[in-house]
């Protein structure tokens, strides 16, 4: 049985200033599935991604045409509120990006934004979230030290549990592992793993072999145009576009 698509991006075009980043892309996203994004540098992966919880609009000169649906609902509309749509959709960027306090601000930062006080509250969803990375059993007995004494692979965890500390619906990753070692990576794929059973997963990857072993359907760009996407068992077997067939070949990228 097919899963409802979670998000529906239509004719979705993004300029920053006079360069076209995104030309006209159309895709669907299942909910509870891990979406990977693949092509080469500059391509317009990240941009995607950012446009599915409007980043892009905290960079200067950027405009956003199109339509991106969250569960039917355009999150570009006028009435729709930007801090609202981020609530629900989580980023994660290629580096770690841990506040200069302890690791379990760090995990509550989101809640105590939202104006959460609750000491029980946060410890629970402390706990919960850490657990969810595999961190907690690493940290459980430090959670008042501070977060840059971790490793860069733990740091990078430490990065999904804040943003699954508020219990997003969906959850971007740009290139998460891509600065990481091969048992860091390891960790962290196995908790996207187990994270997709719960929440939508996009995930920018350089990696065809990430991509190919992790994603359930994968989307190929190409100079701001998406040039195919589908099951990633399709997409690596059996590609429609010879520009495709090259970039897996390694032709180009």
């Amino acid at each position: 049985m097919e899963k409802p698509f979670k998000i529906q991006v239509e004719s979705l075009s993004v300029r920053y200033g006079a360069r076209i980043a995104l030309d006209s892309v159309s895709l669907d996203i299942p909910e509870r599935s891990i979406t990977a994004l693949i092509g080469p540098s500059g391509c317009g992966k990240s941009t995607f991604l950012r446009s599915i919880n409007r980043m892009n609009e905290l960079i200067e000169n950027c405009r956003v045409e199109g339509q991106v649906r969250l569960d039917g609902i355009d999150i570009y509309h006028p009435q729709v509120d930007p801090i609202e749509i981020r609530k629900r959709v989580g980023m994660v960027f290629q580096r770690s990006t841990c506040f200069a306090t302890s690791i379990f601000e760090n995990v509550v930062f989101g809640l105590r934004l939202r104006g959460e006080r609750s000491r029980d509250v946060l410890e629970a969803a402390c706990e919960e979230a850490l657990r969810k990375t595999a961190l907690w059993d690493e940290v459980k007995d430090r959670l008042r030290a501070p977060a840059q004494g971790l490793s860069g692979g733990q740091q990078q965890r430490l990065c999904i549990a804040r943003a699954l500390a508020v219990r997003p619906e969906v959850l971007l990753l740009d290139e998460p592992t891509s600065a990481l070692d091969p048992i860091a990576t390891s960790r962290i794929e196995e908790v996207i793993r187990e994270l997709a059973s719960e929440c939508t997963i996009v995930w920018v990857t350089h990696s065809m072999q990430q991509a190919k072993r992790m994603s359930d359907q994968v989307a190929f760009f190409h100079m701001g145009k998406l040039v195919e996407a589908g099951k990633t068992q399709e997409i690596f077997e059996s590609p429609k576009h010879e520009l495709t067939l090259n970039y897996l070949r390694g032709v180009f990228g």
